[in-house]
């Protein structure tokens, strides 16, 4: 056996009796909780007290009239269009059109974002 090839296999034993240790498994991580939970580093502050209910407010009592004066032209106008459009798409679908590009679902949440909730400005 020649020298380098001595060295060789002497380097890779120690490699291997180096590196034996890297194959045993990790130990398990203890998953018991604690029952306080993590220490904080800051002092955390008290809680905060619940907030008293909403109570009408002058915008909301302005507010609503010119809404209402808004969206009712507007879902008008939606039911307008949407109803001829629904129309045609029920003469023009044979089956051609595939089902998830139904037009029904839009049409209906046109008409539920301008002609459904709310009515009124909330608090």
């Amino acid at each position: 056996m020649s020298v380098s090839t001595a060295h060789n296999l002497l380097t890779m034993v120690a490699a291997v009796a180096l590196l034996g240790g890297c194959a045993e498994p990790a130990p398990p991580a203890s998953t018991a909780a604690t029952p306080q939970g993590p220490t904080p580093l800051v002092s955390l502050p008290p809680p905060l007290a619940p907030l008293p209910e909403p109570t009408p407010r002058v915008s909301s009592v302005l507010g609503t009239p010119f809404l209402i004066a808004f969206k009712v032209p507007a879902c008008i106008a939606s039911a307008i269009v949407s109803a001829p459009v629904a129309a045609l798409y029920t003469l023009a679908n044979q089956g051609a059109i595939p089902p998830e590009q139904d037009l029904y679902e839009d049409v209906d949440r046109a008409n539920e974002t301008y002609c459904g909730e709310p009515w009124t400005i909330p608090p």
